[in-house]
């Protein structure tokens, strides 16, 4: 049902754009055209709940070489935000007439984060010291479908205005916690934890504007800059963790994100409680472009 929800808005573009502007066949022009910008998505529960949230936990020491005692501890290594990220993918554009034309495009966007502290854990009997790095990468795949209108055309220059409807199919969450240790005795060991998650059908709309250049009737450069905003909310399902842990650690983390008992990624929040975290893509994109027309 979603599937056929998306391809009643394509047809709706070529519906309205053929009616406004009928054409026939043999008068079509197209051009194709190399994306590469940047895209700043907010993703606010990402960057500003579970990139921020604490590393809690509780391990075993050994005192006087017989008793154990727990020892509590809070462990602070929170992520930047990923402000901004290359964007490539291509687009195709199918000329009305000398003002209107379709779009039919696909692109990705990747971005990451890393912070790297040193700190102290009880580990295997004792309060070990450690390089804690954390590090997260967020993917996303897109293809878009819209009208681009000119508004200004000066010989070789021309400015517009464009829209289109953009379906996020893929979203990959990558996120890394690597404990290396440097004392005690694990002293150069390390444990790593892997957190996995995805998201798929974001339904978003972009508004934006453009200038292109022509150096001849064939090749122009051009610059388009957009806001996205979200017409789905969504969460990052799928998710999965491992680590490589060993009950004779003595060690029981509560990790800044862990598969919720709905499948998808929760987040720890300031009260040490789970909560479900929503994935936001509303954000600006600037793209430039190389448009070949044939």
């Amino acid at each position: 049902m979603k599937f056929q929800k998306r391809c009643k808005y394509l047809y709706f573009i070529l519906a309205i754009s053929l009616f406004v502007n009928p054409v026939s066949a043999q008068e079509w022009h197209w051009s194709v055209s190399p994306l590469l910008g940047i895209y700043s998505p907010q993703l606010d529960d990402l960057y500003f709940k579970e990139f921020r949230a604490p590393l809690p936990g509780t391990g075993g020491i050994i005192v006087d070489g017989e008793a154990s005692v727990n020892y509590n501890f809070t462990i602070m290594n929170s992520l930047d935000e990923i402000k901004f990220a290359t964007e490539a993918g291509i687009e195709i554009q199918l000329e009305i007439n000398d003002k209107v034309r379709l779009l039919l495009g696909f692109g990705s966007w990747e971005g990451g984060s890393t912070s790297v502290i040193r700190t102290e854990m009880p580990f295997q009997g004792e309060l070990s010291r450690l390089v804690y790095e954390r590090s997260a990468r967020v993917s996303a795949t897109q293809y878009f479908v819209g009208m681009r209108r000119n508004i200004i055309s000066n010989n070789n220059k021309r400015l517009y205005v464009r829209w289109t409807l953009n379906e996020i199919l893929d979203v990959d969450y990558n996120e890394n916690l690597a404990f290396a240790f440097a004392s005690g005795p694990a002293d150069g060991f390390k444990r790593v934890v892997t957190m996995e998650s995805q998201a798929t059908g974001i339904l978003m709309m972009q508004l934006g504007v453009g200038g292109e250049y022509f150096f001849n009737e064939w090749l122009s450069f051009g610059v388009d800059a957009g806001y996205m905003k979200s017409l789905d909310k969504s969460t990052l399902g799928n998710a999965r963790s491992k680590d490589d842990f060993q009950i004779g650690d003595s060690l029981d983390l509560n990790l800044p994100a862990r598969v919720g008992p709905d499948g998808r990624l929760w987040y720890l929040d300031a009260n040490g409680i789970y909560q479900k975290m929503y994935v936001d893509f509303d954000g600006w994109r600037a793209l430039f472009r190389i448009n070949f027309y044939f």
